[in-house]
């Protein structure tokens, strides 16, 4: 078992470093030559099947080639491939409900005491062991939670980013629009995009969750301006954008200070504002 987990991290590790050596266009243009069915091998780790770290690797080592090696890339069945996984990913754990349920045992068990009253027996002797080994399952539970939950916002940030790089290969336009999975005169893929914006203005702010919630934006003016989505779907979105753009203002100041420090580069423009104003001009 420990030389099945070594393995794992030598190839996180590895696929983390060729991530970031891709950035570079001498390097893409390498790996082709080295690996021509590269992109058919990263697509196919963006399948739920694989650990969630590879998936997260795999989208954005394809981002690093579509922005370098455009021409050797099949663009339009990759961006299908992205939105099928966007429209199905989830951006919870399912694990964290059992949480809620935790808290509110927690509390009883302090009411309990309170009252005199033990939830767990008589036999003081034999509570303290079983309280501590709740209490150390229940912070692990929480923290495998915490870490899950980081995960996937990662992964959210990866396909949504990689989708922008794709969609601005066909303009943004009226091109792009007929791939998009669902995105018929229901609108479904607009909605999924307004979906997680609406989550992630309810969960604990995060530069990351700006970053998600402008990536949404971005891709939405791509979508609006395909004209297959409904006026009231277009005006659903950017109402919830301007939600996000009140609730985030303070936290987005922040990231404009801090500036290229820590990463933040990518994050500062555009403003969810200009975005804001952008959406509006979209809707008739």
């Amino acid at each position: 078992m420990p030389i099945k987990n070594n393995i794992r991290t030598t190839k996180s590790t590895a696929g983390e470093t060729l991530s970031i050596l891709s950035k570079s266009e001498a390097i893409s243009v390498l790996i082709f030559t080295e690996h021509n069915s590269i992109v058919d091998h990263l697509t196919g780790m963006l399948n739920a099947m694989y650990n969630i770290r590879y998936r997260i690797i795999s989208a954005r080592i394809l981002e690093n080639l579509c922005t370098h090696c455009k021409e050797r890339v099949n663009q339009p069945l990759l961006l299908q491939k992205v939105l099928s996984e966007i429209l199905t990913t989830k951006t919870k754990p399912e694990a964290q409900v059992s949480d809620q349920e935790r808290t509110i045992s927690v509390s009883e068990e302090h009411e309990g005491r309170k009252h005199g009253i033990s939830l767990l027996g008589d036999d003081e002797e034999m509570q303290c062991p079983k309280h501590n080994d709740k209490m150390a399952h229940d912070n692990a539970s929480v923290e495998r939670v915490n870490e899950d939950e980081s995960e996937m916002k990662k992964m959210q940030e990866a396909l949504l980013s990689l989708t922008l790089v794709l969609l601005g290969e066909f303009n943004g336009a009226e091109r792009s629009a007929p791939m998009i999975p669902g995105n018929g005169p229901d609108g479904a893929f607009l909605e999924r995009l307004k979906d997680i914006v609406d989550n992630y203005c309810q969960c604990q702010l995060t530069p990351i969750s700006i970053s998600i919630v402008k990536l949404c934006g971005q891709i939405a003016k791509s979508v609006m301006r395909g004209n297959r989505c409904t006026n009231d779907q277009k005006k659903e979105f950017v109402e919830s954008l301007s939600k996000a753009s009140e609730t985030m203002a303070n936290l987005e100041t922040c990231v404009l200070f801090t500036g290229n420090d820590c990463g933040m580069e990518r994050i500062g423009r555009p403003l969810l504002s200009d975005l804001e104003e952008e959406l509006k001009d979209l809707v008739a």
